[in-house]
């Protein structure tokens, strides 16, 4: 399970990073989707984040992180979920922002005799 969660994750970081001509597009109102990975944000370690402008200064944005791991008789894992919104400052690419939402997540674990689950939220 977790090889196939880094390779899955490692395939999507290097299909996202590859040079092409729509990267390098023009404003927001040109391009209005983003697709990033943010390394050491939000959701611990990483999370890959979707975000749609809705207007010239707001975007909502949605992601999500998974971490994990384990054997055959023992396993854990934790899932983020983000939601939020960014509102930039200048109509031009490279612009400052503020950044808002909520992150929620998810924890299983089976460990021998030991089974439990849980759940929370936090913002940011």
């Amino acid at each position: 399970m977790t090889t196939r969660i880094i390779c899955i994750g490692a395939m999507l970081a290097v299909a996202f990073f590859l040079p092409e001509d729509r990267i390098f597009a023009g404003s927001r109102n040109e391009a209005p989707n983003e697709v990033e990975l943010e390394l050491a944000g939000k959701c611990l370690l990483y999370s890959f984040s979707y975000q749609r402008m809705l207007a010239e200064p707001f975007g909502l944005e949605l992601g999500l992180s998974m971490l994990g791991g384990g054997s055959s008789g023992s396993s854990t894992s934790i899932i983020f979920f983000t939601a939020g919104g960014k509102v930039y400052f200048i109509q031009k690419n490279a612009s400052p922002y503020i950044g808002a939402g909520f992150v929620g997540l998810s924890t299983s674990t089976s460990s021998g005799p030991f089974s439990s689950s849980g759940s929370g939220s936090y913002g940011y």
